[in-house]
């Protein structure tokens, strides 16, 4: 065991320190967590995603690989930030906008290139 002497200030000095960077990391500690709550409570999943947009999960696919959302994979599973889908809702889904969204289309509207159902009486 070796034996270090050292002056009364000076150890002061280094306790003072040592004191501000564990209170510094602390802190960072503290606001990163904080940060991390934040970050997951807003990130929601694909299911709740097709809720709220009202589209298949092959079209959220499809607009996650043309790149129009952000979204990130925990665990294997894509999460999306609410703010983005939000935005996504309020610039129309694959090129439809928000208004059409509502509409009921059939499978034969559609295919018939008909912009609105014949149940709301605007056929093209």
């Amino acid at each position: 065991m070796e034996i270090v002497i050292i002056e009364s200030r000076a150890y002061q000095d280094l306790v003072s320190r040592i004191e501000s960077i564990a209170a510094y990391i602390q802190r960072q500690t503290q606001t990163a967590m904080e940060k991390n709550e934040d970050h997951t409570k807003r990130l929601l999943t694909t299911r709740e995603v097709i809720a709220r947009l009202g589209v298949s999960s092959r079209t959220l696919q499809r607009i996650r690989n043309e790149g129009r959302i952000r979204y990130v994979i925990i665990r294997g599973s894509c999460r999306y930030p609410a703010r983005e889908i939000e935005r996504i809702g309020n610039e129309g889904i694959a090129g439809i906008p928000p208004v059409m969204q509502d509409l009921e289309l059939s499978d034969s509207d559609l295919r018939t290139n008909r912009k609105y159902s014949r149940r709301h009486g605007n056929v093209r």
